[in-house]
């Protein structure tokens, strides 16, 4: 299956139901008038009323789980959600994760909430590509990018009191040097690496 998968111009879009239209376009149906005449007044598909007449249990269906719904769907939209705030968090308190740890999150996230999984997920003890990859199109304010090996000590100094400081010393050194082509931004580049290295 590729990646970006477009459909074809001609085809139509699925609508998205109401239940009570569809109750009642059943309705009138019921009463004698024609299924064609009814699906061009409620603008259905008459094909969609012909299959809601024959088995009328479908209708429970879109009641519990919207017209819309996707059965292959692993989480519903709250959880994704709540994954997407953890992630979130997590990247701001500079422990932002992997792909291969965001993989293992979720299948331990599906586990504890007892979900239906693909044989692959327990096989590898993680997600798949594919559902990775429709996560991170789905949710588009996550971004995986490599991260700085930055030091937590580092990272949480990097505020506006200490670039205050930074900028004073180095004009300090500019007045008692000659060294006007050292900037503070250069000062603050040079130094000294108190991290891991970054996973790739």
């Amino acid at each position: 299956m590729p990646f970006n998968y477009r459909k074809k111009q001609t085809t139509r879009k699925r609508s998205n139901l109401d239940l009570s239209v569809i109750k009642n376009a059943l309705g009138d149906i019921d009463q004698g008038k024609s299924i064609r005449g009814v699906a061009l007044e409620y603008g259905i598909d008459r094909n969609t009323l012909r299959n809601y007449l024959r088995d009328r249990s479908k209708l429970t269906k879109i009641s519990e789980q919207g017209s819309q719904f996707k059965t292959s769907m692993i989480f519903t939209i709250e959880e994704e959600k709540a994954l997407v705030e953890y992630l979130i968090a997590c990247s701001k308190m500079n422990y932002g994760l992997t792909r291969q740890a965001t993989m293992q999150l979720a299948y331990e996230y599906a586990t504890m909430n007892s979900k239906k999984v693909p044989d692959c997920w327990t096989s590898n003890n993680c997600a798949g590509k594919d559902w990775f990859r429709g996560f991170m199109t789905r949710n588009p304010e996550l971004s995986l990018r490599t991260p700085e090996a930055t030091s937590l000590s580092r990272s949480t100094s990097f505020n506006r009191k200490t670039l205050l400081i930074s900028s004073r010393t180095s004009k300090k050194l500019e007045k008692n040097t000659n060294l006007k082509h050292i900037t503070s931004l250069t000062v603050m580049k040079q130094g000294v690496r108190l991290y891991k290295s970054v996973p790739k």
